[in-house]
């Protein structure tokens, strides 16, 4: 069991009742690829190791598929990592030691970095190149997960 604010979610359960986070997404989003969902032990470590309180749209979307590499329009790309790929790219680009209060959670294969962050609009989803990740470099992309993929808030700064 972990608790997330008010919630507390069992991991290990298969019973959520809720509307496939997948089947909400926006059509302007193709699916490409995706790997298995990410494992209950990771997403506990992630919640427990994470600088932030991560937003549950992202524990929602990796409990359903984890490496989710969507393209946007024709050909433009993002990637959703799954629990076990941000605790590991996090760390290998050393994200907290220049932005303490984020948490990356995937790219734009060309060098960008999908991070929540407390920025200057507030707390949200930025994209931030990896060579450059200050506070004022990073470009606000939408308030939350599902606003980027099922509202298409923010889904222009990718094309």
């Amino acid at each position: 069991m972990v608790k997330i604010g008010i919630l507390e979610i069992d991991l290990m359960s298969e019973s959520w009742d809720y509307m496939s986070f997948l089947d909400k997404i926006s059509d302007k989003f193709r699916l490409a690829a995706f790997a298995a969902p990410s494992q209950a032990a990771d997403i506990e470590k992630l919640l427990q190791t994470a600088k932030i309180s991560v937003p549950l749209d992202y524990i929602e979307l990796i409990r359903e598929k984890s490496e989710l590499e969507f393209i946007i329009g024709t050909s433009d790309y993002v990637r959703i990592w799954g629990a076990d790929g941000c605790l590991d790219l996090n760390a290998a680009y050393h994200v907290q030691e220049y932005l303490p209060n984020s948490l990356a959670i995937g790219d734009d294969g060309g060098g960008g970095a999908l991070l929540y962050l407390l920025g200057e609009k507030g707390f949200g989803l930025y994209l931030c190149r990896f060579a450059d990740l200050e506070v004022s470099a990073a470009r606000f992309v939408a308030g939350s997960l599902a606003e980027f993929l099922c509202g298409e808030i923010g889904a222009d700064i990718f094309l």
